[in-house]
């Protein structure tokens, strides 16, 4: 029983490598399915380049009070390998994936060459690199400012250092 098991997983994994390598799958698609089960709005899920980062920081913080979360911003890009390697790390790790939208509001900010942002980020600590994460009070007032390098493992990110962090920040 347990080879068979072991073998559709080998299967499923060889598929989904097969259509994420050919463009017929990518990493939204799994995205859109996950938000659907937690209703997020497309600020939890996407960088987008053009929206107006302040109302989305208006909105996560109304809804941070009202739902008694804190927020967890995360900075980047779709055009970050980073970022999208994290995105895929929740991907994987959907227990933490839950983990994040149980306990925060999240907010994914776009900052890169398109549009950075500049004027809403000035008022938080200066990043060196994305993705980056800022947990703030409900009321979006900082608490803590973190690079996810100290984050990673090899290629990607490493499962006990983002939990940690992850329940570190939980509102208590």
């Amino acid at each position: 029983m347990k080879k068979i098991i072991g073998l559709v997983f080998l299967i499923v994994a060889v598929m989904l490598t097969t259509l994420f390598a050919s463009g017929s799958l990518k990493i939204s698609d799994i995205t859109k399915v996950f938000s659907k089960k937690y209703d997020l709005p497309i600020y939890s899920t996407k960088y987008i380049p053009n929206r107006v980062a302040e109302e989305d920081f208006k909105f996560a913080i109304k809804t941070a009070k009202s739902s008694d979360k804190r927020i967890l911003m995360e900075i980047g890009g779709d055009w970050c390998p980073w970022c999208n390697a994290l995105d895929a790390f929740f991907i994987d790790n959907s227990d933490l994936k839950s983990l994040m939208h149980d306990n925060y509001v999240v907010v994914k900010i776009y900052r890169g060459k398109e549009n950075y942002n500049s004027n809403f980020l000035a008022q938080f600590p200066k990043i060196l690199g994305t993705p980056h994460f800022f947990v703030l009070k409900p009321d979006g007032s900082l608490l803590h400012s973190q690079g996810t390098e100290v984050l990673e493992k090899g290629r990607s990110y490493d499962k006990l250092k983002l939990q940690t962090f992850l329940k570190r920040w939980i509102k208590k």
